[in-house]
Parts: structure tokens; C-alpha cells; sequence
């Protein structure tokens, strides 16, 4: 069982999976609780969430979430289609990318990454 002395000195990411200080944290105002990611790793997600949003609102509902797009016949919507998997594979590289150098710098006792 954790104690409170080491929850107050640093936490562990459980998306990255670093152990960061506890200003790099949001905290929860009613509780005063640590949130589960770091920030950095929170506003990835957020950000991925939000873009989900808004492609779910332009994407027809099909049952596997996926759409061929060779299929769509509407150009603008194809074009938003695209550019967003675009996107997906970008921030997918970008977040490999910054895993290993997360990873690396670990080494070197960063404490909180920008």
C-alpha cells in the first residue's frame, strides 16, 4: 500500500508511465485527488478526443467505425476524411517519437518535460 508521503513526493503516469512530480499533475478541485495522467499525456488525450468529436459528426455510422475511403462520393467530405488520418498517423509517430525520448531522458532525471 502506498503511503501519503510517497504519493505527495511523485506520481506515476499511468499512460507514459513515468514518475513525475506532483506538479505535473492535475489535481481534482473536490477531491484534492491526483488525476491519472500527467498533463503532458492528458492533453494528448483530450486533444485526440476532441478530434474524434468532430470526424464522428461528419463520418456515416457504420458498424466497424471504419469507412473506405475510395467509397465517399461527397469530395469536401473524402478531403476531411483523409486529412484527418492524416493527422491520426501523425500524432501517432509524434507520440512514439516522444515515448522514446521520454524514455531516454528518464535516464538523465528529468522531472517534468515541457
Amino acid at each position: 500500500m502506498k503511503t501519503n508521503e510517497s504519493r505527495l513526493s511523485g506520481s506515476r503516469c499511468s499512460c507514459c508511465h513515468r514518475v513525475l512530480a506532483v506538479e505535473c499533475f492535475y489535481a481534482n478541485r473536490s477531491t484534492g485527488l491526483l488525476d491519472r495522467y500527467c498533463k503532458s499525456c492528458r492533453k494528448d488525450r483530450n486533444r485526440v478526443r476532441y478530434r474524434s468529436r468532430l470526424i464522428a459528426d461528419v463520418v456515416p455510422a457504420t458498424g466497424s467505425g471504419r469507412v473506405n475511403l475510395t467509397e465517399v462520393s461527397d469530395p469536401v467530405l473524402r478531403m476531411k476524411l483523409i486529412l484527418h488520418a492524416r493527422q491520426l498517423v501523425r500524432d501517432s509517430v509524434r507520440r512514439r517519437r516522444d515515448r522514446r525520448w521520454r524514455e531516454d531522458d528518464d535516464e538523465d532525471g528529468a522531472l517534468c518535460p515541457a
